[in-house]
């Protein structure tokens, strides 16, 4: 049977992971968890039970820290593969929060995985967005160019991955970087309703039939990238299995994303609207307007601006050719945004 080890299974990504190495009968599962998170662990555990039969044996929970050297834990544990999710991914974290658990947590989840004798997978789950503000083409072996950030979660992701490479050549270390992640492609079933959601409130809010968004910030040819968390979930799991894999970064990403113009428009015919009525505001009015409290009465984060106008595009070409044959496929949004959509309205 294999020993994982996951950090921030309790999470929205982290909670897909686990669902998906459940169904493997020889994964046994352990999920760092910190004592403030043991009901969100039991909740889930009592959800699963319905589901896999012998989960008592297969699905425990590990109290501890990621923030504390060791992980707070009294002994180093034995495990087969570690998967690190535990991460804040809120884009207005406070820096000296996103430092600490970003950043220290993963130094300190670095420390102990190299302690663990036996190991055969070091799993990091970064971001696209280590790539900040950087403009054209971005490359999965690519980190550092000199980039600035948009957010303290970007700076701070950044840093994190540069703790994981400078220990790539003795680890066992695969790197995924996914794009902005949204609901269930097949279910649209998600626990937050941020990002792209807020878009979704609103152009539902409608005066006239014209949305509230009155307009786009930026020209509106920027290409946004989103990818729904089953698909995240299928192409970390198909690439796991490949031991040629290791050593590698995965951008998992749209490689056909579609453009700010084009989401607003499937989005409106969506929810039956006509398009914003400005239809663009330059970026730099449009921050301006967001910094001075028009994102509050929109309640639109003002920290989406920047990826509303973006000039990065994300390459997989390690992912396209990880998944070779596995049959896994990114959907576009305007594939899969009625599904979306639907579970937004029904729970929101």
């Amino acid at each position: 049977m294999k020993s994982i080890l996951v950090t921030g299974g309790t999470g929205f990504i982290g909670g897909n992971l686990v669902e998906k190495l459940l169904e493997d009968e020889n994964n046994k599962i352990s999920i760092l968890t910190e004592p403030s998170y043991v009901g969100a662990f039991k909740q889930m555990f009592f959800k699963h039970k319905k589901r896999y039969a012998g989960i008592e044996n297969r699905l425990n929970m590990l109290i501890g820290d990621i923030t504390k050297k060791g992980l707070g834990l009294n002994k180093i544990p034995e495990f087969d593969d570690v998967y690190h999710l535990a991460a804040i991914y809120l884009l207005e974290v406070k820096k000296s929060i996103a430092e600490k658990v970003n950043v220290e947590g993963t130094k300190n989840v670095v420390d102990l995985v190299k302690k663990i004798k036996g190991l055969k997978a070091f799993n990091y789950v970064s971001t696209c967005y280590v790539s900040g503000d950087r403009k054209g083409r971005v490359y999965e072996d690519e980190l550092d160019k000199g980039q600035k950030f948009n957010n303290h979660y970007e700076e701070t992701k950044f840093k994190a991955e540069i703790i994981v490479r400078e220990d790539m050549k003795q680890l066992p270390t695969r790197i995924f970087r996914p794009a902005i992640t949204v609901g269930s492609s097949k279910t649209g079933e998600t626990i937050s309703f941020n990002g792209l959601y807020f878009a979704f409130e609103a152009l539902n809010r409608t005066l006239l039939s014209y949305p509230s968004l009155l307009a786009l910030p930026g020209k509106g040819n920027s290409k946004v990238n989103f990818v729904p968390v089953d698909y995240l979930i299928e192409a970390m799991a198909a690439i796991a299995v490949k031991e040629e894999t290791i050593g590698k970064t995965f951008q998992i990403a749209d490689p056909n994303p579609l453009t700010a113009n084009e989401i607003i428009d499937i989005s409106c015919k969506e929810f039956k609207v006509k398009k914003p009525i400005i239809g663009h505001m330059p970026y730099f009015l449009a921050k301006t307007s967001f910094d001075l409290g028009l994102g509050k009465i929109l309640r639109i984060q003002k920290e989406l601006i920047p990826y509303m106008d973006a000039k990065t595009e994300y390459d997989t070409t390690n992912t396209n050719k990880a998944l070779e044959g596995t049959g896994v496929r990114c959907p576009r949004l305007d594939e899969y945004i009625s599904i979306i959509t639907k579970y937004w309205r029904e729970h929101r």
